[in-house]
């Protein structure tokens, strides 16, 4: 992927952006490419040479790599508890395969954990089944070739868009910027099973037209409708129907200055967050490019 500076950042900063320190070894998949939707990984490879993104659009990678460094640092110090950044890489289903656990706490009980950066939306959605395909793989990894025995999964993460306001306003949002989120433990037959029905999925597509990535994987916010008050610019309430949002008018006090407003479904990942949106013909309805 080219890498660009169209919003003139610092020489430093591009220079950055363009050293990618990651490194993925001779495997056919990392974990991290087995979770993609198909699609996503397959125009992904298709056209490793035409993507762009720009240095100002990486700029949470930054302090997801200064994250990382820290931990490790404080992690070397104590190397008989902990295994830092390690990668492990073995055939499996036919693939080479390899996947990097951010920490291993060898103390029982023994404990793998990732660190993330994400949006109060996925805590307040309970969303974390990417995150626990991701955390098992490589369980499966670190079980087979290091043998150890992973007894607990566990993601640090840190929501970038917290609200101290908002948190002390509403008490079902994060009351805390960080959180450590206890993931699903599988045991070794699901994850096996599980890597194998990715495999297939992937290699199913080969240079075939590729199937439409399913609602969940492009994040997809469903439709809404929004009891509007005249001279108010957010909603009163929001409602999964219109036919609530206009029960809700029709016994409120207040109707005749009451009206509904429908927000139509996005598909978010695809207007946001894919990397391959631009070469992608949903992703190009979806931003409104045309073919």
């Amino acid at each position: 992927m080219k890498v660009t500076n169209v919003s003139g950042l610092p020489d430093i900063i591009e220079t950055w952006a363009k050293h990618d320190p990651y490194k993925r070894g001779n495997a056919d998949f990392t974990t991290t490419e087995l979770i993609k939707p198909p699609r996503m990984l397959a125009l992904e490879r298709r056209h490793a040479d035409e993507l762009e993104v720009d240095a100002a659009e990486l700029v949470w990678r930054l302090s997801g790599q200064a994250k990382h460094y820290i931990f490790q640092r404080i992690a070397e110090e104590d190397p008989k508890r902990y295994i830092s950044e390690e990668r492990y890489t073995m055939a499996v289903a036919g693939i080479v395969l390899s996947g990097q656990g951010d920490l291993i706490d060898k103390k029982a009980p023994e404990t793998l954990y990732d660190y993330k950066e994400t949006k109060v939306w996925k805590e307040i959605l309970g969303d974390a089944e990417e995150w626990t395909a991701q955390a098992n793989i490589n369980a499966f990894l670190v079980r087979n070739i290091a043998n150890i025995y992973i007894k607990r999964l566990v993601n640090i993460v840190i929501f970038k868009d917290w609200s101290v306001r908002k948190a002390s306003q509403d008490a079902t949002y994060p009351q805390l910027p960080i959180k450590a989120w206890p993931l699903e433990l599988w045991d070794l037959n699901k994850t096996l099973h599980y890597i194998q029905q990715r495999v297939s999925l992937h290699k199913s597509i080969g240079n075939g037209t590729l199937p439409l990535c399913s609602p969940e994987e492009r994040w997809q916010r469903p439709s809404r409708w929004a009891v509007m008050k005249r001279g108010r610019a957010t909603a009163v309430k929001l409602f999964d129907t219109q036919l609530e949002a206009n029960a809700f008018i029709a016994e409120a006090s207040d109707f005749k200055v009451l009206s509904v407003e429908e927000r139509p479904s996005e598909d978010t990942r695809c207007r946001f967050y894919c990397d391959v949106r631009k070469v992608c013909d949903h992703g190009r309805a979806v931003l409104g490019l045309g073919k």
